[in-house]
């Protein structure tokens, strides 16, 4: 039996269990009926037609299962393919870096912010799907003999700055009207050769470098330290799952590091800098198979117990619970996710289109508006910044 452990293959297996052997059968079958020509075609349409609304009838009753097990396993996979620092491969050295960069994109001159990248590059290509109007990736290098906080920060406020001067430098045409209305797929690189490191960052590099990562769908910030004394890279590569849609920013620039860092493998071999688990206590023993039983299990007792909420929530009553807001507007309720810092008083709130009680159905733009006008005031009285922002974004 399959182990969730091993993420990439459950995923790919989930794909054929669950769309492949249907398929599989419908071709088989009328192999079956030319074998057989005294059976009546109307039999074989019949079974035809059962078969395909069966697998209809499966899909739509546990699509949202589906769904949340294959996000689990893409997820799950990126942080197995992940780690906080990497040894630099064998032969490293910064000047052969700095020749494969100086032929990467084309030469651009840096703002005058201190302090200034020793290299600046900068690559535009045109998109090839409806969810950006132009893909640009960015890398820039910088210097320091010994890397502290306060250099580094000042490292990142000039790389965003330079970052932000390039943004949409190059123009494409012949774009249509959907890529023209989506945002820009920006990653930018920034490489920081450090001589050594402040003792008081070390233990806190990886962290530190995972904080400037902007939204990671359209728009990512990766910083990427090089230890050239302990031959030490250290930079976030938690890949965003990537589930058939605009291909994360984030992602792209991770292609970057590992193409021009690592000649285009990243060394997994080391177990002492693994990351931890995204969903703790998670017995990655048990098979595919068992997995999905219990998330469906859980997922028919959260709808379950969501249905039990919002019957007892009066009109208007707003209810905070375990990194979302429930809403009842009349007979209808939604629930939308929620994160709150309370360092910066701020709560980003994702929106949704569709109710979750009593049914699915489609949220009208004027009842979309007042949700936000709602739960906005209800987090503003309370002394917090609200930020809304719709899947993807």
């Amino acid at each position: 039996m399959p182990k969730i452990k091993h993420a990439l293959f459950c995923r790919i297996l989930s794909y054929a269990v669950f769309g492949g052997i249907p398929i599989a059968f419908l071709i088989v079958l009328p192999l079956v009926f030319d074998a057989f020509p005294s059976l009546p075609d109307v039999l074989g349409i019949a079974i035809f037609i059962l078969v395909a609304l069966g697998e209809i009838a499966f899909l739509f009753q546990n699509f949202d299962v589906l769904v949340a097990m294959d996000a689990f396993l893409a997820s799950t996979h990126c942080f197995q393919t992940a780690r906080k620092y990497f040894p630099l491969p064998r032969g490293f050295s910064e000047k052969s870096l700095n020749g494969k960069l100086s032929r990467f994109g084309k030469k651009c001159d840096p703002l005058a912010v201190s302090p200034r990248p020793d290299m600046l590059r900068y690559k535009s290509s045109a998109p090839v799907t409806i969810y950006s109007c132009g893909i640009e990736r960015i890398v820039m290098t910088y210097r320091a003999e010994l890397l502290t906080k306060e250099l580094y920060h000042s490292i990142m406020n000039s790389a965003v700055a330079n970052s932000k001067a390039l943004a949409g430098k190059k123009k494409h045409i012949f774009l249509d009207k959907e890529q023209k209305k989506s945002p820009l797929n920006r990653s930018t690189v920034v490489i920081i050769y450090a001589k050594d490191i402040d003792p008081r960052m070390k233990d806190e590099t990886w962290s530190i470098v995972c904080k400037n990562g902007g939204d990671e769908l359209t728009n990512a910030m990766l910083p990427c330290i090089i230890e050239l004394r302990d031959g030490r890279c250290t930079f976030d590569s938690v890949r965003v799952p990537y589930i058939g849609f605009g291909y994360p920013a984030k992602n792209r620039g991770i292609r970057l590091i590992r193409k021009y860092v690592f000649g285009g493998k990243l060394p997994l071999e080391g177990e002492s800098d693994r990351l931890d688990a995204e969903v703790k206590d998670l017995d990655t023993e048990q098979s595919l198979w068992a997995f999905y039983g219990q998330l469906k299990r859980d997922f028919r007792e959260i709808m379950g117990a969501d249905k039990k909420r919002f019957k007892k929530m009066s009109h208007g009553e707003i209810v905070e619970d375990d990194g979302f807001v429930y809403l009842k507007l009349g007979e209808n309720g939604i629930s939308l996710p929620v994160e709150l810092d309370e360092e910066t008083k701020t709560v980003d709130i994702e929106e949704s289109d569709l109710w979750d009680f009593p049914k699915h159905n489609k949220v009208s733009k004027a009842r979309q508006a007042q949700i936000k006008d709602i739960i906005g005031k209800y987090y503003r009285d309370r002394g917090y910044t609200v930020k809304f922002h719709k899947l993807g974004e």
